[in-house]
């Protein structure tokens, strides 16, 4: 069967909803919901790593432009730094909501 140049991007996730997901993330992560419970720093630390995911199948998604990519994977370099919970609680709540049976963590 012959592949063409197109078959990446019939198999890649919608970049549409990738960036969309990834701007809610980011809101959320800029100012949480004021009806989340628990621990902040590990909430965010959280969405971040959720942004991160995003921004790694962006930074090389075959529907969007070379320039968009190179944008997409600087912004996942930054994100990489702001997925780093920074207190020893905050990183066993992240290491909690990780672990095999957790709900909907995709991490990349």
């Amino acid at each position: 069967m012959h592949e063409s140049p197109d078959d990446d991007v019939h198999d890649a996730p919608c970049a549409c909803a990738l960036v969309a997901r990834a701007v809610t993330l980011m809101t959320e992560w800029a100012g949480p919901s004021p009806g989340h419970a628990g621990q902040p720093e590990a909430y965010r630390a959280l969405l971040a790593r959720q942004v991160m995911s995003d921004l790694y199948f962006l930074r090389s998604h075959p529907g969007l432009s070379p320039h968009l990519r190179e944008a997409m994977a600087h912004a996942h370099q930054r994100w990489i730094a702001l997925a780093r919970p920074t207190s020893i609680a905050a990183q066993d709540t992240v290491m909690d909501e990780m672990s095999p049976g957790a709900r909907g963590v995709s991490l990349h």
